[in-house]
């Protein structure tokens, strides 16, 4: 079974991790109303954060071990991504923000099909969308294709125009060879 626990950024910067309270009114013991991160002991030593940050804990860490958040910035071999929670279809994805490669620029996956045999994810935390989001930014370097040694640029191209021609008559409910 997974762990569920939360994290959370008060208004000094400082991250809180565990269980999550969300209090719609305020409460005895000087408790005002909304977002709440304490340890196992409870409200005693519960500590405010900003709603905004609060991520829970998708069960997974990254290469190097590190426990991953909703809202966190992880970078792989050929991308940069940003986990989401996606409603639609009741899963955490992993978006992709900028790439290095031919991907599609807010392409969204399953993180499922970036677990390694190990159960850990084979890309690495590299920050959060709360304190760093100049990591989500376009690197000034433009996109390369990553093509098969000795495949000619133009033959690339060639297949990527085609490829992408078939995927708009088919988004058009067009019939195509």
């Amino acid at each position: 079974m997974r762990e569920i626990k939360f994290r959370g950024m008060d208004i000094q910067g400082r991250w809180f991790y565990g269980n999550l309270a969300v209090l719609t009114r305020d409460v005895a013991q000087g408790y005002k109303q909304g977002h709440y991160i304490s340890n196992i002991v409870g409200m005693p030593f519960a500590y405010q954060v900003r709603p905004e940050t609060v991520g829970q804990y998708i069960g997974l860490k990254d290469r190097n071990g590190k426990e991953i958040y909703e809202g966190d910035i992880a970078q792989g071999e050929h991308a940069t991504y940003s986990i989401q929670w996606d409603d639609e279809s009741a899963q955490y994805k992993a978006k992709i923000e900028h790439t290095k490669s031919v991907l599609s620029k807010n392409c969204c996956f399953p993180l499922w099909q970036y677990v390694e045999d190990d159960g850990k994810c084979r890309f690495e935390v590299i920050g959060n969308i709360y304190e760093n989001p100049d990591l989500l930014e376009v690197p000034h370097e433009p996109a390369r294709a990553i093509m098969p040694p000795g495949t000619k640029r133009t033959e690339l191209l060639d297949k990527l125009i085609e490829t992408m021609s078939e995927c708009g008559k088919e988004a058009r409910g067009e019939e195509y060879e």
